[in-house]
């Protein structure tokens, strides 16, 4: 009976009548239930609750915009929040409430919140209840609705004291659903194995599950954040249920997790001109840009002989390599705006950042109607909001705005509207239409120059910065890395916060030497232990010309060339080597099976897969993705180095060259047809001061830095260079006398 009266509230909620659904459950409430069946419930009761409450902010004068706002967690600074709810008594927190809401004499919460506070203590409950029962499907989709659930609740609540106690735990309920589904699968592959002293007892590990993994979320911060190094940042890019938002939560360690709710198509709320594009615009145009990519980077199926057939093929590739271009622009302007500076890696100046609070509120004060009022009791009731700082170096992370190329108008906009939906949604009310946006804008970019003169440093990066990914299974296909925000920058991918720390907690330290607390942190190599496996197939004759005569020079390393490996030889390469070069044809899966790689005790190399969409994933629907690059994140591997869709083979090569020189795995100037460039025209200057570098070994220099800096080899930037991606950790050289 209850499951017919589930599948009749769920009716209800296809169409949105959220009081009937509401009704319906409640007659649900009291009937005994089979296993599983309860959470179900609680999900859909939530679902409903969130549905009424979003309803009924449409009709409030202030909320009615939030669903097409960007928010934040937190947005307000943390003493504005515990005065908000710890410095004041519950009576007086009341009627702080009531005097900030225009026409109300109520001392409670809005309708709307308090129907968001009790879909959150279901959804709480819900998810301490399938963490170890319920399908990861399930898991995923509460801890998405739960995060959802408290970025509404912190910017509807009158007292923030109402949101704080879950609001921690939500912080991370994605990331805690993705580190579930990783476990459960390296749980699975332990125990077809014989277990090992190490492993956890599988019946103690399901006794605990509730309790453990509650105390794991306690401690999610201290093991999950605080152990990644210090100048890394881990950002997490999740999409909504109804794929309206993108959530990114930003961890670094020391600090509180941040997240930001981009709609993403905010741009069109604001102005009913701008052409709508949302996400399945945008996972439309990639697929079919990938399926194109495929389809014209093999020559097997066309006579090249014909007269014009090869101009033709140039120009087809030309053509796809704009169009990519052309979307990754689209993404970053449309989707992320102005808040591509949460991936910026500039250096943090705490200092000149209190300037430029100083200067942008000092902005607000003279543009804002509700601060230009002049003295009346309704304006000395109104307290300012103090911004989260982290609210502040979204604007930072634009760079600086002196640069040619810069376009901050529609960015700074984006974030100026962002601010003062925060300032309205916490009590301090202005109307749109009031505000000279186009004045604050040129103000804002002349605090934002300030900053830049005063900080001499132009947009660089802080040293050693890396920026680790973790995507929803839905965003694994786009290049990311290539946007121009992210451009040349040390950025890598992992499945799961899991993940990075297995691979963190795995990782070689750089040589005990007197200098090795200089050392960046990651990951160290030794660049006399390796294999190489090139040309297998034996039809990349291009490819084995280019490589062979100068690895032949690696007289400590294996080579496997212009014969198929042994799975066996490939086995041994991934237990023994600490790098692994595999030219071939796809990921090489072909030699070695995916749970041969998967059941290795240790993956120890940094792999190259020089092949066609060696890390692809594919798309399993509501079950999760998988790949060949999963495997060797399974197995322990500590970088791998791939592809999204299929390239040409000369073009990659290039790529690889300029990498093997960058990383310093060879002397810069080794590959030198790699620096002929066509199509691509490069400053004769560039090229002089690339010479000069001749026969010089780069150190200290990540594999991460060194696929950044060597996409731009490529003769097709974006059709061949942006498909390169690189999952795992940072990993540097050990040369010789380093060891």
């Amino acid at each position: 009976m209850a499951s017919v009266i589930l599948s009749r509230a769920l009716g209800f909620i296809s169409q949105k009548d959220w009081a009937s659904a509401l009704s319906t459950l409640e007659d649900a409430r009291e009937l005994p239930k089979l296993f599983g069946a309860l959470s179900q419930e609680q999900v859909v009761t939530a679902i409903s609750l969130i549905g009424h409450s979003t309803e009924q902010m449409i009709h409030d004068p202030v909320f009615s915009v939030i669903q097409d706002s960007t928010i934040s967690f937190p947005a307000i600074a943390a003493s504005d929040k515990t005065k908000a709810s710890q410095g004041q008594t519950p009576p007086r927190k009341g009627r702080a409430g009531a005097t900030e809401r225009k026409n109300s004499k109520e001392t409670s919460v809005p309708a709307f919140a308090e129907a968001l506070r009790q879909a959150q203590e279901l959804l709480l409950e819900a998810h301490a209840s399938t963490l170890s029962t319920a399908n990861s499907t399930m898991v995923h989709r509460i801890s998405a609705l739960l995060q959802n659930t408290v970025i509404l609740l912190s910017a509807t609540s009158t007292t923030q004291s109402r949101v704080l106690a879950g609001s921690g735990f939500a912080t991370f309920s994605v990331d805690l659903a993705r580190n579930v589904t990783w476990k459960r699968e390296q749980s699975t592959l332990q125990h077809k194995e014989t277990a090992k002293p190490g492993d956890i007892d599988s019946a103690h590990n399901s006794r605990r599950s509730s309790l453990g993994l509650t105390a794991e979320m306690a401690q999610f911060q201290n093991n999950y954040i605080d152990m990644v190094p210090h100048n890394w940042s881990v950002i997490s890019v999740s999409l909504s249920d109804n794929h309206h938002d993108l959530c990114i939560t930003k961890f670094r360690a020391g600090h509180s997790p941040f997240i930001l709710r981009l709609p993403l198509e905010r741009a069109n709320s604001r102005d009913a001109d701008s052409d709508i594009f949302n996400f399945e615009n945008g996972k439309d145009e990639m697929m079919e840009i990938i399926r194109l990519a495929n389809e014209t980077s093999h020559s097997a199926s066309r006579d090249f002989s014909v007269k014009g057939a090869k101009a033709a093929w140039w120009a087809e590739r030309e053509a796809l390599d704009d169009r990519l271009k052309d979307l990754l622009s689209t993404i970053e302007t449309t989707w992320l705006g102005g808040f591509k500076g949460i991936f910026s890696q500039h250096e943090r100046r705490s200092d000149l950042l209190a300037r430029f609070q100083k200067s942008f509120q000092q902005i607000l004060d003279s543009n804002l109607p509700s601060r230009k009022q002049g003295p009346s009791k309704k304006s000395a009731k109104t307290s300012k909001v103090a911004l989260d700082p982290r609210v502040l170096d979204l604007f930072i992370g634009l760079g600086d705005p002196s640069d040619p190329d810069s376009d901050y108008d529609e960015a700074l906009n984006d974030l100026l509207y962002f601010v003062v939906d925060i300032l309205q949604f916490h009590g301090e009310r202005n109307a749109y239409d009031e505000i000279d946006f186009d004045a604050m804008v040129v103000e804002t970019y002349d605090a934002l120059r300030g900053y830049y003169d005063a900080a001499k440093t132009g947009s660089d990066r802080a040293e050693g910065a890396h920026t680790v990914l973790v995507l929803d299974k839905a965003l694994h296909a786009f290049p990311w890395e290539s946007m121009p925000c992210m451009e040349g920058l040390a950025i890598s991918r992992v499945p799961s916060l899991a993940c990075l720390r297995q691979l963190i907690t795995e990782s070689q330290p750089s040589a005990s030497d007197d200098n090795s607390e200089d050392a960046p942190e990651g990951h160290y190599v030794s660049a006399e232990q390796g294999t190489y496996i090139l040309n297998p197939s034996k039809d990349l004759v291009n490819t084995q010309s280019t490589f062979q005569p100068i690895m032949k020079g690696l007289g400590s390393w294996t080579g496997i060339v212009n014969r198929a490996p042994e799975e066996a030889e490939f086995e041994e390469a991934l237990s023994s080597s600490e790098i692994l070069l595999y030219f071939g044809h796809g990921s090489g899966a072909q030699y070695i099976r995916a749970r041969t790689i998967r059941r290795l005790e240790k993956c120890r190399p940094a792999t190259f897969l020089m092949g066609c969409s060696s890390a692809s994933l594919t798309e399993a629907g509501e079950f999760e993705s998988y790949g060949p690059v999963w495997n060797y994140m399974m197995a322990g591997c500590p970088a791998v180095v791939g592809t999204l869709w299929d390239v040409t083979d000369r073009d990659i090569d290039r790529f690889a060259g300029r990498s093997f020189e960058e990383w310093g795995l060879f002397p810069k100037g080794t590959f030198k047809e790699n620096k002929r460039v066509k199509g691509k025209s490069r400053a004769s200057s560039e090229d002089e001061s690339e010479s000069e570098e001749d026969g010089q070994v780069m150190n200290n220099v990540s594999l991460a830095e060194a696929v950044g800096r060597s996409r731009e080899a490529c003769k097709f930037r974006y059709l061949n260079a942006a498909a390169v991606v690189l999952y795992g950790i940072p990993v540097y050289i050990k040369h010789r006398g380093e060891e």
